[in-house]
C-alpha cells in the first residue's frame, strides 16, 4: 500500500464512517499500512543510507521499528 492509497482510505473512512465504526475502521486500516511497511522495508537500504550519524531523539522515537 503507497502512501497515497493510505491517504485516500484515511479520508474516505473519515468521511463516510460514523463513530465508533470510524475508530474502529481507521485502526484496521492502521494494522494494514504497518504490515504492509514491515513486508516492503528493505533493511539493507536503510542501512546502507546510514552515514554513522546516531540521533538519539529519532532512536527514541522510532527505535521499536527496527
Amino acid at each position: 500500500m503507497t502512501n497515497k492509497e493510505y491517504l485516500r482510505k484515511v479520508n474516505s473512512i473519515e468521511y463516510k464512517i460514523h463513530r465508533e465504526d470510524r475508530e474502529e475502521a481507521l485502526a484496521v486500516l492502521e494494522k494494514k499500512r504497518m504490515k504492509s511497511l514491515e513486508e516492503n522495508l528493505d533493511i539493507e537500504w536503510v542501512k546502507s543510507m546510514d552515514d554513522g550519524s546516531y540521533d538519539e531523539e529519532l532512536e527514541n522515537e522510532y527505535g521499536d521499528l527496527f
